[in-house]
């Protein structure tokens, strides 16, 4: 791949309440962040996708909060 980049999602995939894309294998959430998502969908699920030059993979669930 030319870049790396992952999308992560929080939420349904298809329409996720969340989304951020980042260049590394790391995402840090703050405290304010996390009781929103919370307040918005309790006990949602993070999905990660690795978005390349042609493709984005499949989804993977990676847990919750």
């Amino acid at each position: 791949e030319q870049s790396e980049q992952y999308e992560v999602i929080y939420g349904d995939v298809a329409a996720p309440l969340a989304r951020w894309v980042v260049e590394v294998t790391k995402l840090e959430l703050t405290a304010s962040v996390v009781s929103n998502l919370q307040a918005g969908l309790m006990n949602g699920g993070f999905y990660v996708r690795q978005q390349g030059t042609y493709a984005v993979s499949t989804p993977t669930y990676i847990g919750q909060i």
